[in-house]
């Protein structure tokens, strides 16, 4: 797999270097077509203001120079007054995209560099935008031991976050990002083809087992961002990377057997009871959704704090959420208001994107208390309510912890998306 890294930093960088007796301070801002404004404060307030191309970027152990007319800036705080960058030290862009409010990333060789600390969802001038998460990607999650829940001192938690220790023994298979539109729309398209499913322009239903149920509401066009005519799935343009939201968790166990099925492989789940692999679904051949507890071990990665990324989740830098509503002690961000390309964000140590904010995910299990410590937990027999975990591009950081539990009923819809499964038998 190879591996697109999110390298952060911020764009509006401030610089200063002496001259004679007085300090200039130099922010740079970059702007939609490649070339930045220099803002140059000096101590008597006196502003000037140079629009000049961007020519180039270097990145070494995390310190970045840009090339100016002037000189090169280096957003580690350094300003180099005599150089004009010649030969340029810096790599060419291979591709620079950015918003209609000036945020903007770029991309040297295989890496992403983010400007301005917010990645922006709305590129207009980059189709396809280089630095989105394309195609199948999979990782391999080792098995293990971890302790699942929060502790009483955790703020915000619920009373049915109890810690207890849980082992997995197996290794599993997860789809490194939601599932987009695209991905979604492709393997429906095949399902139709084929007679498992059903579609209008208004819903998609189920056909497998005899059943019925309804999988993806196409019925609003302001939410689902795929639409169904002449036999034809599509999706909004601009949106095809983008995680499929409105799908009930039918829809995303049928995406699953529709995977298996494709593959070759035995499905994982009986559309007449739902049931996955006779409740035994670490043991499944074909494809699944996550139980709950695969769900949270590989959104922790390791941790123990309230988020894969300590105790604070950036809404800039980490995570689509409500920036409004910041988790305790943490500084507020903005707040995009809708879901963003799959992988926009940096993935966390077993290098799965997105477990926090965008979209709640479908997850395999009836909801239920914990039963303490356990191996291979697979949660209640039966119920009415199914569990999604990690919070969306609506939620407060609060409602992002790795610990948080929803459930509602299968099949409600709109901000929930999923990702797949596939145990290492």
């Amino acid at each position: 797999m190879r591996r697109l890294m999110l390298v952060v930093f911020g764009l509006t960088m401030g610089v200063t270097v002496s001259q004679g007796d007085r300090n200039e301070y130099w922010e740079m801002r970059v702007h939609e077509g490649g070339s930045i404004q220099a803002f140059v404060v000096t101590e008597i307030d006196s502003i000037s203001f140079h629009s000049i191309e961007l020519p180039g970027a270097c990145c070494i152990e995390g310190t970045c120079s840009m090339a100016t007319e002037t000189g090169c800036i280096q957003a580690g705080g350094e300003f180099y007054p005599d150089s004009d960058c010649s030969p340029n030290p810096c790599p060419p862009f291979e591709a620079v995209c950015c918003g209609n409010d000036g945020y903007c990333v770029i991309m040297i060789e295989e890496y992403c560099e983010l400007v301005e600390g917010i990645w922006h969802p709305e590129w207009d001038s980059c189709d396809p935008n280089p630095c989105v998460i394309t195609g199948d990607v999979w990782v391999q999650i080792p098995a293990g031991t971890f302790i699942m829940g929060s502790p009483l001192s955790e703020p915000d938690r619920g009373d049915d976050e109890v810690l207890h220790t849980v082992t997995l023994t197996s290794p599993f298979e997860m789809f490194a990002t939601e599932i987009t539109n695209q991905q979604f729309a492709d393997l429906a398209q095949w399902a139709f083809d084929l007679g498992y499913c059903t579609a209008t322009s208004s819903r998609v239903n189920d056909a497998l087992d005899g059943s019925t149920q309804d999988l993806l509401d196409m019925s609003d066009y302001n939410d689902c961002e795929i639409s169904f005519s002449n036999g034809t799935f599509a999706v909004n343009t601009g949106k095809e990377d983008h995680p499929v939201l409105e799908v009930t968790w039918y829809g995303a166990v049928a995406y699953c057997d529709w995977l298996s099925l494709q593959a070759g492989l035995t499905r994982a789940y009986d559309h007449s009871t739902w049931e996955c692999n006779g409740h035994d679904p670490y043991n499944a051949v074909g494809y699944r959704l996550p139980t709950e507890a695969e769900w949270e071990y590989a959104c922790r990665a390791g941790t123990q704090t309230p988020f894969n990324t300590g105790d604070c989740l950036d809404a800039g830098t980490d995570a689509n959420y409500n920036g409004n509503y910041p988790y305790s002690d943490c500084p507020s961000g903005p707040d995009v208001g809708w879901a963003v390309p799959v992988g926009s964000y940096p993935p966390n140590s077993f290098d799965i994107y997105d477990m926090h904010g965008n979209l709640r995910e479908w997850c395999n299990d009836f909801y239920g208390a914990y039963s303490g410590d356990e191996t291979n937990p697979v949660g209640p027999g039966t119920g009415d309510q199914r569990l999604v975990r990690g919070g969306s591009w609506e939620e407060p950081a609060e409602g992002c912890r790795s610990a948080r539990r929803y459930y509602t009923y299968p099949q409600f819809r709109f901000n929930y998306g999923f990702r797949p499964v596939k145990s290492i038998n």
